[in-house]
């Protein structure tokens, strides 16, 4: 399966029709019908902007490897850093926290508590 067949298997798993997929990401339904005819390829850009909205695996997408929908916790964490220019670390401290027990949590809180306390 090629690009094309996979953004029309995409379509049909949202249960849209061409028209209503492409008002989502800001194209008129030829531009659909175009990529699913194997008419164009899509660019690189729209090909983000459709994993944006449609929480899908760009390498799904794009090369036909692991799931077709994006993990949501990854998708939010992506999210959070898009919106607030987080880099790597801070990515990886929220990532940590959140798998953290309730009592580890507790612990963390007091830490920073602590320090806040002392300023």
């Amino acid at each position: 399966m090629d690009i094309n067949e996979r953004f029309k298997t995409l379509r049909k798993a949202k249960k849209l029709s061409q028209t209503e997929f492409g008002e989502h990401v800001g194209v008129s339904r030829s531009v659909i019908n175009n990529i699913e005819r194997k008419l164009v390829e899509p660019k690189d850009l729209f090909v983000k902007q459709v994993c944006k909205e449609y929480h899908v695996n760009y390498l799904w997408l794009t090369d036909g490897f692991g799931e077709m929908f994006s993990d949501d916790e990854d998708y939010i964490l992506d999210e959070l850093s898009e919106e607030f220019n987080l880099d790597e670390l801070d990515k990886k401290i929220i990532e940590i926290y959140l798998k953290l027990s309730h009592e580890d949590k507790m612990v963390f809180k007091n830490f920073l508590k602590q320090i806040f306390d002392e300023k």
